[in-house]
């Protein structure tokens, strides 16, 4: 009398087993087909795979100071004529076009972008840009550091010198090659691009926004240095290396510095 109501109620257990696993099969495959899913997951990748692009300000205005200083001031007889800033800012000289190849829209801006990095969020290039490609002052630093132009240029310029000094560099022979020693060292390449006496104009610009890895700060100049060429003569070099002995004689204040160059301006 019972065995039919316990068959019941087996078929009753057995029924809602597969019920259970017939609505987890459904929604798995709701799941699995259902296009929001698919939309979700190419948003999060979307999201997953945006880059900040890096920025730039112009440096022109505020690097020009310190790089014409060392140019011009307790050289003696050797002081080179003031940089000016180069106002068109696009067009690359001659001689840089047919070395690098550049199109002539490539500014300073470009090349600082393109030393740092791809995205803001790494700039993975900046710790080791180099003037290698786009001849030029090459200064890589800290994404937290504070950009003072001033400071890095003349840290950059005094290792440099102290660098090449070091290296027993003679001036007489030793052309520049950003390939071969000592203008393999970044500072000492930058002191024979500021140094350059056919240099006339200079555009700087900087990397803004870097959130890793390493700003840039790139000046370019108009009748730039190329390979081959002797950067400084001997008397210039010396007066380079006495003035680097004494020098807080080019420790200035910022105030000093501004009224220096003004005054070049005005008897430009």
């Amino acid at each position: 009398m019972y065995r039919p109501c316990l068959l019941t109620w087996y078929i009753g257990l057995l029924a809602g087993a597969a019920i259970g696993n017939f609505s987890a099969a459904v929604l798995t495959r709701s799941a699995n087909t259902n296009p929001h899913y698919d939309i979700m997951d190419t948003e999060t990748a979307f999201l997953q795979a945006v880059s900040t692009d890096i920025q730039t300000e112009d440096a022109t205005t505020v690097c020009l100071p310190t790089m014409n200083i060392l140019r011009v001031l307790n050289l003696r007889d050797q002081a080179l004529e003031a940089l000016e800033p180069e106002t068109g800012g696009a067009s690359v000289g001659e001689e840089e076009e047919d070395r690098e190849e550049l199109p002539k829209s490539r500014t300073a801006a470009d090349i600082a972008k393109e030393l740092a990095g791809t995205k803001a969020e790494t700039c993975e290039s900046g710790a080791t840009a180099n003037a290698n490609k786009h001849i030029g002052l090459v200064i890589p630093f800290e994404y937290s550091t504070t950009f003072d132009c001033g400071s890095l240029i003349q840290d950059h310029f005094a290792a440099g010198l102290s660098h090449m000094q070091e290296s027993n560099f003679d001036p007489a022979t030793g052309a520049y090659d950003t390939g071969k020693a000592p203008f393999d060292n970044l500072s000492a390449s930058n002191v024979a691009n500021i140094m350059w006496s056919k240099s006339t104009k200079a555009s700087c610009a900087v990397t803004k926004n870097c959130q890793a890895g390493h700003n840039v700060l790139y000046c370019r100049l108009v009748e730039p240095i190329t390979n081959a060429d002797k950067p400084f003569t001997t008397e210039l070099y010396e007066a380079l290396l006495q003035r680097q002995a004494g020098s807080s004689s080019i420790a200035l204040t910022s105030i000093a510095t501004t009224f220096f160059c003004a005054a070049l301006l005005l008897l430009s």
